[in-house]
């Protein structure tokens, strides 16, 4: 789950924008293999990080943007 401070961001996943907006779930990705995350709301500086779930893993990312 990403969550932004506000929330109402777009969110994109190497690459591809992900349908919906924050606090948004992303419940397909797979374990074990490290992902691009990046995060954009109008009128605030872009976050991007890298993310790695571990087998059966699950994550609740806050990003204060």
């Amino acid at each position: 789950k990403i969550i932004t401070v506000p929330a109402g961001a777009q969110v994109w996943i190497d690459g591809k924008l992900r349908p919906g907006k924050t606090p948004l779930v992303i419940p397909d990705l797979e374990s074990e293999r490290e992902y691009l995350v990046r995060v954009r709301l109008h009128g605030r500086p872009d976050w991007s990080g890298n993310v790695t779930l571990q087998v059966g893993e699950s994550r609740e990312l806050k990003i204060k943007l």
